[in-house]
């Protein structure tokens, strides 16, 4: 693999594909089951830098605006998965103390600023506090393959 040298920093040659819908996508997905999924790239990105990982490409969806959506009815909150920590804690701290103290604990802004809803879903590490407020507000994912859509709660996936 060629190696792209930036200061000190040696990175690998990636293809980065750029979907410009929902439904393209899902087809790179299927296609590229190996290519790991970019919005902020915060921990992807990091674990190219430690060589934690050496994808040849990437999926990198945060032009989907179809998944940037942030909506409140009622008590119902619909979050896309592109949607970024800050931007969660700035909207819902005044409603939820858990909101608020996610926004407050944040130790650094350019990692807010980065890091998604579907990123920390998809990590799902325990010293994500996003997954005690997701859990505690009784989440609801929307999961799509390329055959299907289903609703899963975040509890029964993170058991």
């Amino acid at each position: 693999m060629v190696s792209n040298t930036i200061g000190l920093l040696q990175l690998p040659s990636i293809t980065l594909l750029t979907p410009k819908t929902l439904d393209e996508a899902v087809s790179l997905m299927v296609e590229n089951p190996d290519a790991p999924i970019i919005a902020g790239g915060v921990y992807i990105i990091s674990s190219i830098i430690d060589r934690r990982i050496r994808p040849s490409k990437l999926i990198d969806i945060s032009k989907l605006d179809a998944l940037r959506k942030l909506e409140e009815s009622g008590d119902l909150i619909r979050a896309g998965p592109i949607i970024k920590h800050w931007e969660l804690a700035e909207r819902f701290a005044p409603v939820s103390r858990a909101f608020k103290d996610f926004g407050d604990s944040y130790t650094s802004p350019s990692i807010a600023n980065l890091a998604t809803l579907g990123g920390s879903i998809a990590l799902r590490h325990s010293s994500e506090d996003l997954i005690l407020i997701m859990l505690v507000h009784d989440a609801v994912l929307k999961l799509r393959t390329a055959s299907s859509v289903r609703a899963v709660s975040y509890t029964h996936l993170t058991l």
